[in-house]
This record gives structure tokens, C-alpha cells and sequence, in this order.
């Protein structure tokens, strides 16, 4: 059975490479994680990107420090399945929680 060569053409890879250094995430918005999420789907979409590993290291990129550090388990041990959403899911429950506290914390002192 002869062998098969499928062949990119030049455009198609160039668009790729292209895509790949067009996208960055916007700056994280602690006020509202969940619609920043959307906001970098869409993105994501847009720039043709489907690959986990891409859509993490986009995320970890755009983070702050003190979100960063609140995901650094996953961020240096990422899982091998899943680490986009491993990383997605984490970061909207510590926000929530951080901002949870923040709000009782203010209550108390009424």
C-alpha cells in the first residue's frame, strides 16, 4: 500500500504561526473572572487555538501574581488531561472565595 504524504501549504502554516503570536489574553479581571473566561474563549475561537497546553499557558500569562499564587499547585504541576479547565475551574472558586472573605471581612466590621 503506498504511503500517504499530506502536504501543508505554506499559507495554511503561515496562518497557524500566525494565530499563535496575534492572540494575548487581556489582563485578568478580579472583579468579574467569569466573564473574562468568556472574553478569552471567544478568543480562543477566534485564533483557531483547541490545543489544552496552549489555552493554559495563555491563562497563566495573563494572571497576576496574587492569583498565580493561589494556583501555583497547578501552574507548576499541571495535570496531563484537562489542565485548561483544572486551571479555569480553580482559579473562578479562589476569586469567588477571595472575594467572599473580602466582603464578610468588611461586614464584620460594621
Amino acid at each position: 500500500m503506498p504511503e500517504t504524504k499530506l502536504e501543508v501549504s505554506p499559507s495554511v502554516e503561515q496562518d497557524s504561526q500566525l494565530s499563535r503570536i496575534a492572540f494575548k489574553a487581556p489582563v485578568f479581571w478580579k472583579n468579574d473572572p467569569e466573564l473574562w473566561f468568556f472574553q478569552v474563549e471567544s478568543q480562543f475561537v477566534i485564533a483557531g487555538i483547541s490545543n489544552d497546553s496552549t489555552k493554559f499557558h495563555a491563562v497563566v500569562a495573563a494572571l497576576n501574581s496574587n492569583v498565580l499564587s493561589c494556583v501555583r499547585d497547578i501552574v507548576r504541576n499541571p495535570p496531563l488531561d484537562n489542565a485548561y479547565i483544572a486551571l479555569k475551574d480553580r482559579t473562578l472558586r479562589t476569586v469567588k472565595f477571595s472575594t467572599f472573605k473580602t466582603v464578610t471581612k468588611g461586614l464584620a466590621t460594621w
